[in-house]
């Protein structure tokens, strides 16, 4: 994800292919200063947002912050627009299922089981989740979504008890501030957050270990045996990442699990690396782009993940 940034940053890769004879950016690569270079290759994650969708978030940014609006109205204006463009497409009369979504979430409560000893819960703004009725590819998939949340805490497929979402995993979560409001305590919400995650994570995956180790071939497997396969299940999946977001400003955010001994787990965050802004149209669609890459992240790393080692167990 790093090398993606840095890659915008360089105005490389940001807008998609399509978008290359379009008339209207004509303008934008003249104000911009931009090269051929800003077109990502056929197929490549990139911004198809709109020159309109793009100045209508600009637009509404601008108006949130010399109003002095609270969160909820650039939640509502902006952060919501935007994620809208990205994830859900550009027809509106498309009602069909997405494998990937998103979802407001400021009432979605963690599970107890699920919150770090001594820390107290917390919640985000927003987070990216995954419908398995749309994986086509998976056959009796809603036999083995159902028989798993019969087995997990509120019948949960993530660490959250809110009611949408619980027949969904969650891939990245999303915490929205002010500008210049409280960025430290943006970091300590989504690193609970994320610790959370992890937490139901390792959960299931210590649960059906056991069984993973017999069909390998192993008896009776030690608890060595057991943390080993758990480990080997999350080195798999690598980090998880996160996005904090600050008025204008977008920062990237992840965590990884880190295992000190058998009993005591923790998680490194890695603290913040913006990715772009809702001060300019350039700005908004390197914040486009970067979200199709979690978009693809969510899709092609976690939801295959999760299927072969929570789904499948």
């Amino acid at each position: 994800m790093l090398s993606t940034i840095l890659s915008l940053e360089r105005c490389r890769n940001i807008l998609s292919s399509a978008s290359r004879d379009l008339p209207s950016l004509e303008s934008f690569l003249r104000d911009f200063d931009l090269d051929d270079g800003v077109f990502a290759s056929a197929g490549q994650p990139a911004s198809r947002l709109t020159p309109i969708e793009a100045q209508r978030i600009a637009n509404n940014a601008r108006r949130c912050f010399e109003k002095d609006h609270d969160e909820p109205v650039w939640n509502t204006e902006v952060h919501n627009l935007l994620l809208t463009s990205v994830l859900r497409g550009d027809d509106p009369e498309e009602h069909g299922a997405h494998l990937c979504d998103f979802s407001l979430c400021t009432t979605a409560s963690i599970i107890k089981d699920y919150v770090p000893a001594g820390i107290p819960a917390k919640r985000v703004d927003f987070c990216i989740y995954l419908d398995p009725a749309a994986d086509a590819t998976m056959v009796g998939i809603t036999s083995k979504v159902l028989a798993l949340r019969q087995r997990l805490p509120s019948s949960s497929l993530n660490h959250t008890s809110y009611g949408a979402l619980c027949p969904h995993p969650i891939s990245v979560g999303l915490e929205t501030k002010r500008p210049g409001h409280d960025l430290d305590g943006a970091m300590l919400q989504i690193g609970v957050w994320q610790a959370s995650q992890w937490k139901m994570l390792r959960h299931e995956l210590r649960r059906t270990a056991p069984e993973r180790l017999v069909q390998q071939g192993i008896r009776s497997p030690t608890v060595d045996d057991v943390e080993r396969n758990v480990q080997l299940a999350l080195s798999e999946l690598g980090a998880l990442p996160g996005v904090v977001i600050q008025g204008h400003d977008w920062i990237y955010v992840a965590t990884s699990p880190e295992l000190l001994e058998s009993s005591h787990e923790w998680q490194i965050l890695w603290l913040g690396k913006r990715f772009g802004d809702t001060n300019s149209t350039l700005g908004i669609h390197q914040i486009a782009a970067f979200l199709e890459h979690l978009v693809l992240w969510s899709k092609q790393t976690y939801w295959p993940w999760f299927r072969k080692w929570i789904l499948a167990s």
